[in-house]
């Protein structure tokens, strides 16, 4: 089975105007990202002024020729840690589908978005980022 129907959803909803048969919108929703931020700091007002633009640029660089992104569809939450035992002040892992190219480009990837997230605030600390690529689910 190829792994490209998302054109085949999008062809459906404007040929027919109606919502697509459920396989493929359980299919749409499996490869959807979810990104995780570990932080030592009890405010994370920082963080949350990021998110925005994290999403857009998170949408960017996990966008394959097997799927285009939008940053509505990447999940973000964060959370305080309580231990003090974190590598860098702040750790994001980001939960995505194992699309070919993104194993490919997997440590350019992590490298732009700690770069990315550094450049926008640099009180934030040492940033850490680990992609782990698998084969995802969904539930509803």
């Amino acid at each position: 089975m190829i792994l490209n129907s998302r054109p085949i959803f999008h062809a459906h909803l404007v040929l027919d105007k109606t919502p697509p048969p459920k396989f493929f919108v359980l299919w749409y929703n499996i490869f959807m990202p979810t990104v995780t931020i570990f932080c030592l700091k009890k405010d994370n007002s920082q963080l949350i002024n990021l998110i925005k633009g994290l999403k857009i640029f998170l949408a960017e660089k996990l966008t394959c020729g097997a799927i285009k992104l939008s940053p509505k569809e990447i999940s973000i939450r964060i959370l305080n840690s309580e231990g003090n035992d974190m590598i860098g002040t702040v750790e994001l892992e980001i939960n995505a589908h194992a699309f070919k190219e993104r194993v490919e480009k997997q440590d350019e990837i992590c490298n732009d978005v700690r770069h990315y997230i550094m450049q926008k605030d640099t009180s934030l600390g040492d940033v850490r980022v680990w992609l782990i690529l698998s084969e995802l689910g969904h539930s509803w």
